[in-house]
C-alpha cells in the first residue's frame, strides 16, 4: 500500500485526485485512486468498485456513497494552500506575517533584494527576488495556491495578472480601488485574456470590514482566502504530516488510519480529516480531541490486539460522555 500514499503525494497537489474507499460489507477494504478520472492505483480486488466507478466519479462531495456491495468513501482531495505575495511592501509585509502566524505556506515574491532580504526574516517560507513576471513564471503550478497581488505599483499588478492568470490557483486578489480594478479589467480582455479568468480577480482584495491599517487590511484579506478556501468541498486530510509518518515508517511497523467518514452536528473536524495511530498508542494529527480521540485510539488498540484489518466506528452518539457540542462523528479505522 505504500505505492499508494506515494502516488497520492506525488500528484495530489497538482492534479485531481479521487480516492474510493470501501468502507462496509463486501466492498470494505477495497481502493481505487483516481488520478485525473484514470485508475492510478488499485487494491487487490477492487472488482466491485470498478463497476460503479463511473457513478463515484461524478460525486463532488467528500462523501459516503451507497453502491452494490456496500458503502464506499468518496474522496476529492484538496491541494495544501499555498499562499503567493507579489510585493513585499508596507502591506505585503503584513500579509506575510499572519500568513506564517496562520500556519500556511507562504511564498514572497519580489523584486527589490532588501525588501527580499526582509520578507525572509518575517517569516516567509520561500523568497525569490526577480522581476515580478519571472518570479512567477519560476514556480510550479498548484490548484491550490491564492495569489495576494499587492505590489507599489498599478504597472506591477498588471504584470502579475498577466502571468497568474494563464495558471492553475484557487484565488487571485488584487488591492486596489474599485474603479482602478475596472479599468485594469477591461484593459486584460482587451488585449486577449478571457472573461472568465478575469473574473476570477478579488479586487479590491479582502472582505469589506472597513479595513484601514495594513495589519487590518492583511485581516480582511485572509478573512476572504479562508472563506474561499472553505466553500471548496475537498479533503485536506492527507496533510503533509500524515503523509510523512506513513511513508516515514518502516516496512514491519504497523499503523492504523483513522478518517472521519461522516459528521453530524458540531462535530469538531471535518469529514475527510485523518489520524494515524502508532502500535504503542501514539498518534499523528487529530480527528477533534477529547472523548472521541480517545475512543478512536482504544479502537485502534483493539485492533492491533485482535489482529482486525478494518472497522467503522460510530463514536459519541448517545454517550454519557458524548461531545458538549452535540455532534458524533463515524470514523473508519484501517491498518496500513
Amino acid at each position: 500500500m505504500r505505492e499508494l500514499f506515494n502516488l497520492i503525494s506525488k500528484n495530489k497537489e497538482t492534479k485531481d485526485c479521487v480516492l474510493v474507499t470501501g468502507i462496509d460489507g463486501e466492498l470494505a477494504g477495497q481502493k481505487l485512486l483516481f488520478v485525473d478520472e484514470k485508475v492510478a492505483w488499485r487494491s487487490e480486488n477492487p472488482e466491485l468498485l470498478e463497476k460503479c466507478q463511473e457513478d463515484l466519479l461524478v460525486t463532488e462531495t467528500v462523501s459516503v456513497c451507497d453502491v452494490d456491495g456496500g458503502q464506499a468513501f468518496v474522496e476529492r482531495m484538496g491541494m495544501s494552500t499555498r499562499i503567493i505575495v507579489c510585493g513585499c511592501g508596507t502591506v505585503g509585509k503584513e500579509v506575510i506575517k499572519l500568513g506564517h502566524q496562520l500556519g500556511y505556506t507562504v511564498v514572497a515574491l519580489e523584486d527589490r533584494q532588501e525588501f527580499a532580504d526582509e520578507a525572509r526574516k518575517l517569516g516567509a517560507d520561500e523568497v525569490v527576488c526577480a522581476p515580478f513576471a519571472e518570479a512567477i513564471d519560476s514556480l510550479d503550478e498548484r490548484i491550490g495556491d491564492y495569489y495576494v497581488v499587492v505590489t507599489r505599483e498599478h504597472k506591477y499588478d498588471k504584470v502579475c495578472l498577466e502571468a497568474i492568470l494563464d495558471r492553475k490557483s484557487a484565488y487571485v486578489g488584487m488591492m486596489s480601488s474599485r474603479n482602478r480594478a475596472r479599468i485594469l479589467k477591461e484593459t486584460l480582455i482587451s488585449e486577449g485574456k478571457s472573461q472568465d479568468s478575469v473574473d476570477k480577480i478579488h479586487s479590491p482584495i479582502g472582505l469589506s470590514i472597513n479595513a484601514e491599517s495594513p495589519a487590518e487590511i492583511a485581516v480582511s484579506i485572509f478573512a476572504e482566502i479562508i472563506m474561499a478556501r472553505n466553500s471548496l468541498d475537498r479533503s485536506e486530510g492527507f496533510t503533509g504530516k500524515i503523509l510523512e509518518a506513513i511513508l516515514g515508517a518502516s516496512e514491519d511497523e504497523p499503523l492504523i488510519l483513522a478518517t472521519i467518514v461522516k459528521r453530524d452536528g458540531s462535530a469538531p473536524r471535518d469529514v475527510g480529516t485523518k489520524m494515524v495511530i502508532r502500535q504503542d498508542g501514539t498518534i499523528v494529527g487529530t480527528v477533534g480531541g477529547g472523548w472521541i480521540e480517545a475512543g478512536v485510539i482504544k479502537k485502534a488498540c483493539e485492533m492491533f490486539e485482535e489482529g482486525k484489518a478494518n472497522g467503522l466506528y460510530e463514536m459519541e452518539k448517545d454517550s454519557e460522555n458524548a461531545m458538549l457540542c452535540g455532534g458524533f462523528e463515524t470514523v473508519y479505522l484501517e491498518r496500513i
